[in-house]
């Protein structure tokens, strides 16, 4: 497992997510052959108004060969959900949606989002 350093993460659409060093209790990945496991857990990050799908990079040097989708958890400012995340083939980002594929709610220290995906990767 490697931890993933100095990680830019962004956000569709208006606003932006800020994401501090403290904010990552996890963003690790494991490499099984051409299988990329990426854990995430994010904590206490802001994010602004309008921001429509929070965008997660996969490592540098990575990049789908397969779409894929899974069900990860959230705390959207106090609102706990179910929504999924997706990459698409030749994708770089792992796109999160909330489960109403609603904008996120902006928040200052209040989203948080959790899960795991593996993504066949080129």
């Amino acid at each position: 497992a490697n931890v993933i350093a100095g990680t830019n993460f962004s956000v569709t659409g208006a606003g932006a997510i800020t994401v501090g060093s403290a904010d990552v209790a996890s963003y690790r990945y494991t490499l099984i052959g051409h299988t990329l496991r990426l854990n995430f857990f994010l904590t206490t990050t802001s994010v602004g108004a309008g921001a429509s799908v929070l965008l997660l990079p996969l490592p540098p040097g990575f990049k789908a060969a397969k779409s894929a989708q899974v069900p990860f958890t959230y705390d959207d400012n106090g609102t706990l959900g179910t929504g999924i995340a997706q990459i698409q083939a030749d994708g770089t980002s792992l796109r999160l949606f909330t489960a109403t594929a609603a904008n996120w709610t902006a928040s200052a220290n209040a989203t948080q989002v959790t899960g795991q995906i593996d993504v066949e990767i080129q």
